[in-house]
């Protein structure tokens, strides 16, 4: 059987990120605009920064563990598999992280701060838990136990990493040079603006995308 462009659902995928980019986006170039003091500002940016590194991370192992063409392919309605359960699965997983994100960021430092040993500690348990959890309902029924440790390994690390260098990181971000956050937010809008201008594009050279 051959497959072709309309077989992959990227479309909705491309949609997620583009609105990602141009969300996070608008957020760095008004945490630098109206005032880095802003402490509503200083946590949205910590948390949706931090939160889109873990989404890129959890997607990747997530393709590693069940395929890109189990979730987005050809491949996706066969053999039992339900991408649409599974997908709601990671963006409830994901609005956690956020939600927990936003618990664990600090108000806006006024000294420099140390890596946070017991939020690091803390934020491994918590993610070593909830990823194995999630790795164990989404995972093929093909699938080994080692390969759910393997897929949530990255996610537990980098949860960890970030929530104990919290501090450390967001006394660097306050402290950049002026108006940077602003040129990374205008080079991520754009960024998401040129992702939007993709579905043209394969309509355009007549390439189904869906």
């Amino acid at each position: 059987m051959i497959t072709t462009a309309s077989d992959w659902q990227v479309l909705p995928l491309l949609a997620v990120i583009e609105s990602f980019l141009g969300m996070l986006g608008a957020l760095y170039l008004a945490y630098d605009l109206f005032g880095r003091q802003q402490e509503i500002l200083h946590r949205l940016v910590w948390v949706f920064t931090s939160g889109l590194l873990f989404a890129i991370i959890l997607l990747v192992s997530c393709f590693f563990l069940i395929g890109p063409e189990r979730l987005i392919g050809p491949e996706r309605f066969a053999n039992g598999n339900l991408p649409l359960e599974i997908w709601r699965l990671i963006g409830i997983f994901s609005g956690v992280v956020l939600i927990m994100q936003f618990v664990y960021s600090s108000p806006v430092p006024s000294q420099p701060s140390r890596i946070d040993g017991f939020r690091l500690i803390l934020a491994l348990v918590e993610s070593s838990i909830g990823l194995l959890a999630l790795g164990a309902v989404i995972a093929p029924q093909d699938s080994s136990p080692l390969m759910v440790v393997i897929f949530a390994l990255p996610g537990v690390f980098a949860f960890g990493l970030i929530n104990g260098f919290a501090p450390v990181i967001q006394w660097w971000m306050l402290h950049l040079p002026e108006m940077r956050m602003a040129a990374i937010g205008a080079l991520l809008i754009f960024c998401g603006f040129a992702m939007a201008v993709v579905p043209p594009i394969f309509n355009l050279l007549g390439i189904p995308l869906h």
